[in-house]
């Protein structure tokens, strides 16, 4: 579970394709969408070379886009869901 507001766990780690995913608790906190900008630092910490996946709160799989740990945006990331 994260440090922030949000609440999410980390699904799986591809340290040789640079890849986390992460799940949205969607337990009545912040959602990860909501809370972005402290999510991807917090992963950047942990994984800097690496690109994020999380599952929203719809179940739907997207990518939380980063500069070197900034937040920058999101990109659907279906085709790289976790198998």
């Amino acid at each position: 579970m994260a440090f922030n507001r949000s609440h999410w766990h980390t699904l799986a780690y591809d340290g040789a394709r640079r890849l986390v995913w992460i799940v949205d608790e969607d337990d009545g906190a912040v959602s990860v969408t909501n809370d972005a900008e402290a999510v991807v630092a917090e992963l950047y910490q942990r994984h800097p070379a690496c690109r994020f996946i999380y599952r929203d709160s719809m179940g739907n799989w997207d990518e939380l886009l980063h500069a070197n740990g900034v937040f920058a945006g999101f990109a659907p990331a279906r085709h790289l869901a976790p198998q």
